[in-house]
């Protein structure tokens, strides 16, 4: 339906290319030209290390700006490995959560979780460090519930006894 339309020629090939045109300056302008280039240069050279000086400092800025988003985005892992840390011992009273937290900020530095660690083998490795600081804790409360199991099941025994003992005494006092 549309046709393409092309050029016939080109211009940079053929007899039709621009072309520059001659100085229009008249040869005094020229000669002046030529008296101050001395001048020019030493501008030139000035403008030349105005130049480098500007693209020096953005490509310092430029890095200094790539240099914080890098510990930015550090801090940021580092901290996020802080807090799953912290959630591991969320059961924990506040006590052990506070020691937890405390061994967290010693443990848990960018030498000890280096980047390159996955995020999987570093939760592990935090997952194991808040399980080794709460073991006496776990411990401790483990034996308090096995004592309470304990006494509960012996409560319970006493119990069926004492029901037992009353029926059969109930049955007993009856008359015939």
């Amino acid at each position: 339906m549309f046709a393409v339309l092309r050029p016939r020629f080109r211009l940079g090939n053929s007899a039709f290319a621009r072309k520059k045109p001659a100085s229009k300056s008249p040869s005094y302008v020229t000669n002046a030209r030529h008296w101050r280039e001395p001048e020019n240069a030493e501008r030139a050279a000035q403008e030349r290390d105005t130049l480098e000086r500007q693209r020096q400092s953005a490509e310092h800025e430029r890095e200094r700006k790539r240099i914080a988003e890098a510990e930015s985005a550090e801090r940021a892992r580092l901290e996020k490995l802080h807090a799953y840390g912290r959630c591991q011992a969320i059961i924990a009273p506040p006590e052990w959560q506070a020691k937890v937290a405390r061994d967290l900020e010693t443990s848990v530095t960018r030498d000890a979780y280096p980047v390159a660690l996955s995020e999987y083998l570093a939760e592990s490795q935090v997952r194991a460090r808040v399980e080794a600081v709460l073991k006496p804790w776990i411990t401790q409360t483990s034996t308090e519930l096995a004592l309470r199991s304990e006494c509960l099941q012996t409560l319970e025994r006493a119990r069926y006894k004492a029901a037992a003992v009353f029926i059969v005494w109930k049955r007993l006092s009856r008359k015939p």
